[in-house]
């Protein structure tokens, strides 16, 4: 199953990749999130632990990095406790393509869920909650591509 989202965001690509791929910002504008840690690796091959506002954490690999234009990670599903009861595998890529009216950027989430056709539902179900917590990264992404844009302005 696949649920993804997208945003066009006024910026230069320099500004917006910066942004997109900074993991303490991340902690910080996702609601479901409270840290996001690189344990080791820059690029392809990091790995990165994150835990949810309840505290319970998993670990991530980075697959794919080509800078400006999409990073990839891989869930560790069966180390994970938020993931391994809902999910067989789990995915995300987070991209950014440059258009005439600014930078898209793209959010997707690959998931294989567990039991069937009940958690094909339980996927659908969960795209309600997934819808939330995009708009919510991408609000906070615009607010930091402001402020960032504000001080790079303000400075002489």
């Amino acid at each position: 199953m696949r649920f993804e989202d997208s945003r066009t965001f006024d910026a230069p690509p320099d500004l917006v990749w910066a942004v997109v791929t900074d993991t303490d910002l991340y902690a910080e504008v996702a609601p479901n999130l409270s840290r996001v840690e690189v344990l080791e690796g820059d690029g392809e091959g990091t790995v990165r632990e994150c835990a949810d506002t309840e505290g319970r954490a998993w670990t991530e690999t980075c697959t794919a990095w080509e800078p400006k234009r999409r990073y990839a990670v891989e869930v560790h599903v069966e180390e994970s406790p938020v993931h391994r009861p809902l999910f067989h595998s789990f995915a995300g890529e987070w991209a950014m393509e440059e258009r005439p009216d600014g930078v898209l950027v793209t959010m997707r989430f690959d998931y294989e869920p567990r039991y069937g056709p009940f958690g094909w539902l339980l996927g659908k179900v969960g795209e309600r909650e997934g819808s939330r917590l995009t708009r919510a990264i991408f609000d906070g992404w615009e607010r930091e591509l402001e402020a960032r844009r504000a001080t790079a302005t303000a400075e002489p």
